[in-house]
């Protein structure tokens, strides 16, 4: 009964604007929104291109992967994220990335990736 009365919300809810607003809330592409749910990046796609639609099981990890109930996210709330507090803007952060020259940029990246790296493994 739970599911059904979630699928109706879900249909009567706009989830995909939902999903694309609270990545852009807490800075996430579909790429993190990936690592961090558990979904693949072409489950993903398929929910933007409308080929598939997204069920409350994914509902629910996207839940889990951003940190807010499911209440929050259909009621369109979300508990600030941890990155938001610290007053940091996307934009400052892309101001700062173009300032560094390509070696500083390839550091970077190297860095990130192997960052990543080491809190998947954990």
């Amino acid at each position: 009964m739970a599911e059904k009365n979630m699928a109706r919300v879900t249909k009567e809810f706009n989830t995909k604007d939902r999903i694309r607003n609270l990545q852009k809330e807490f800075g996430w592409n579909d790429y993190v929104l990936s690592e961090r749910s558990g979904i693949s990046r072409s489950t993903i796609s398929r929910w933007w291109s409308g080929e598939v639609e997204i069920s409350g099981r994914s509902v629910a990890r996207i839940c889990e992967a951003f940190e807010i109930s499911v209440d929050e996210f259909y009621s369109g709330t979300a508990r600030e994220h941890e990155g938001m507090k610290s007053g940091i803007e996307l934009s400052e952060l892309q101001n700062d990335w173009d300032l560094l020259g390509c070696t500083d940029r390839d550091l970077i990246q190297r860095l990130i990736k192997r960052f990543v790296s080491y809190i998947s493994e954990r």
